[in-house]
């Protein structure tokens, strides 16, 4: 049985998440700067994938929370200003 590779979680949740992982493990600054910016990419082009999609809310509310702990750690780590509002 074929899984589409466009809008499932398995495929679509297994990238970003793989991409978070690595840049909450990072711990040199240029690499991490890099991998926030690779695993912000990943997040939200899975986000507009999911975007009107009913489904899939446990995955959005994973992508809402990784988000957040990115702008944490860009501000701890990377002396990025805290923009939350």
């Amino acid at each position: 049985m074929a899984e589409n590779q466009n809008s499932g979680p398995p495929n679509g949740f297994a990238n970003w998440q793989q991409k978070y992982q690595d840049a909450m493990r990072e711990s040199d600054p240029p690499k991490l700067a890099a991998k926030v910016a690779d695993a912000e990419s990943a997040i939200f082009l899975r986000l507009q994938t999911l975007s009107g999609d009913p489904d899939h809310d446990d995955e959005k509310r994973a992508l809402h929370a990784a988000i957040e702990s990115l702008r944490c750690l860009k501000t701890e780590k990377l002396n990025f200003p805290d923009w939350q509002i």
